[in-house]
């Protein structure tokens, strides 16, 4: 193998480690950018479940009124 073959197969050796990096990182970033939206939704869908047990609550003392003045 000559000296040229060797410097190339390092230089080759390198960029494949390089993208291999690169690539890796951008995967956690993917990762990252997918919980980030995944835990929006999920404080989205919280607050909503929230609003809708408070509407349920008063529904229901609106309910326990009605019903107390009817039966007086």
């Amino acid at each position: 193998m000559k000296l040229n073959d060797c410097a190339n197969l390092r230089e080759s050796d390198i960029l494949i480690n390089e993208i291999d990096t690169l690539d890796s990182i951008l995967g956690r970033l993917m990762d990252l950018k997918y919980s980030e939206k995944t835990r929006a939704i999920e404080i989205s869908e919280a607050r909503r479940a929230n609003r809708l047990r408070k509407q349920i609550n008063k529904i229901q003392d609106l309910e326990d009124e009605i019903s107390v003045m009817m039966h007086n």
